[in-house]
Formats: C-alpha cells, structure tokens, sequence
C-alpha cells in the first residue's frame, strides 16, 4: 500500500493497467465492471469535497487518478476492436449479456462519475468555475470517447443508452458547456423524452 496526499491509501499498482489480468479484459463486463469498481474510491472522494477544497489544487489529484482510470479502460476497449460480437458480450462467467445488459452498465458507469460531477459542480465557488470547470469537462470528455467507442462495438447500444439518459446528466453537459461533446447522446435523450 502507498500513502496518498488525500488521505487514503491505495495498493501502489491500483492505476497500473498491468494490475489488471489481461485475460479477464476480453469483453465488455469486465471492462466495465473493472473501471466501475477502480473508479468508487475517486468518486467517493469528490463526494467528499468541500467548498473549501473544491479547487484545482484539491481536486487535481482525484481528476488525474480519474483520468487514468479512464485512459486504461479507453485502451482496453480498443483491444477488442476486431473480436466477435459473442466474445465481447460473454462475460468471464460464460454469460452471454444482451444489448440492454451492457446499455445497463454502462449507464450506471455514466451515473457514477455525472453524480459525482454534479455535486462538484454545487460545491465549487464561482469564483473557481473558470478552473475547476475545464478539469471537470476533461473526465466527462474522456467519458464521452469511452461510451462512443463501447457504442462502435456493440450494434444498437447507443439506442438502448438514449431512454437511460437522466436530467443530472443533461444539467451537467450543459454546465460544462459539453452540449457538442455529448451530443450523440443528448440528442437522442431529448428526442425521447
């Protein structure tokens, strides 16, 4: 375990994309489950954060380990460019998920980290918007890539994800000014609704 300057302890190589077994990484499940289960100690933080450290210098570190997590789940999706649609859905435990299963997960990925994002948003002074706000926009932009390339994967995903979309997610986009980053998704939500 190391020492964190937030006041928690990790294990050294828990943002090391070599921790993970690569072997449990062919599909989508363990994609997803594995980025879910990686990023609930970092959200729980921004939870955490008060008006008083909701600034770049406390929030920086969370953003960057978020980041990362991300980053490795991007890569890991872009592995499975190439495999067959049966492999990406079959978990590790030989379940073969449906289109509404992975639409279902990674709606609650999306939840997580917009949930997190709101409360930051609340929090934050307006005096901090113009700094805090970029750092914000850069997780839910790597989001964005993560979701449209999980949607590249799997045929009809991403009309599974529209009716999923919530009210906290378009408050968000828009607060962040990330109405074009999101909007394969934002549209099809509101065309729903």
């Amino acid at each position: 375990m190391i020492y964190t300057s937030r006041s928690s302890t990790v294990p050294e190589n828990f943002l090391n994309p070599l921790f993970m077994d690569k072997k449990c990484l062919h599909d989508i499940n363990s994609i997803i489950s594995g980025t879910i289960t990686s990023l609930a100690p970092l959200i729980q933080e921004l939870y955490s954060i008060k008006q008083n450290n909701a600034t770049v210098a406390g929030l920086s570190p969370i953003i960057n380990d978020i980041e990362s997590v991300l980053n490795n789940a991007i890569t890991d999706v872009k592995a499975l460019a190439g495999e067959a649609l049966a492999t990406i859905l079959t978990t590790t435990e030989g379940v073969q998920l449906t289109v509404n299963d992975v639409a279902l997960l990674v709606i609650g990925l999306v939840n997580l980290i917009f949930g997190a994002v709101y409360v930051v948003i609340q929090t934050v002074s307006a005096l901090e918007t113009a700094v805090v706000y970029p750092l914000l926009a850069s997780v839910l932009t790597l989001l964005a890539t993560l979701i449209q390339l999980i949607c590249g994967l799997i045929a009809g995903l991403l009309a599974e994800l529209t009716p999923l979309v919530g009210d906290v997610i378009t408050t968000v986009v828009a607060s962040l000014g990330l109405t074009t980053t999101y909007a394969f998704l934002i549209v099809g939500a509101v065309n729903n609704a």
